[in-house]
C-alpha cells in the first residue's frame, strides 16, 4: 500500500499554438543542429541547459530520441525549433566577437 501523495509528473504544454514541422523540415533541423553543435565544439548537455534556461525542460534521452527522429510531436518540434534558434544566436554572438 502506498503512503503519501505521489509527485505529479510535469507534462509539457506549449505557451502558444504549435505549428507542426513537416518530415522534411524535421530532417533538415536535425541535420543543422548536429552540424552546428559539432562545428562550434559544443555539447548536447550545453544545448539542453540552454533549452532549460528558456523554460523548455528536456533530458538527454528525449533530446537523443528527437534528434534521431524516434520522438515526434509538438514537444519534439518545439525542441528542434528552439535548439536551432539557440544555435543560430550563439553563432551570431561568437561570429561577431572573433573574426575581423
Amino acid at each position: 500500500m502506498m503512503v503519501g501523495n505521489p509527485t505529479p509528473r510535469p507534462y509539457w504544454t506549449p505557451d502558444a499554438p504549435v505549428v507542426r514541422l513537416t518530415e522534411q523540415e524535421r530532417t533538415s533541423y536535425r541535420e543543422q543542429i548536429r552540424e552546428l553543435v559539432a562545428g562550434a565544439s559544443l555539447t548536447f548537455t550545453w544545448l539542453i541547459r540552454q533549452l532549460s534556461d528558456e523554460g523548455l525542460m528536456t533530458d538527454k534521452y528525449e533530446m537523443s530520441a528527437t534528434l534521431s527522429g524516434v520522438r515526434t510531436g509538438d514537444k519534439a518540434d518545439e525542441i528542434l525549433r528552439r535548439s536551432l534558434d539557440i544555435l543560430h544566436r550563439y553563432q551570431m554572438r561568437m561570429g561577431s566577437c572573433g573574426e575581423p
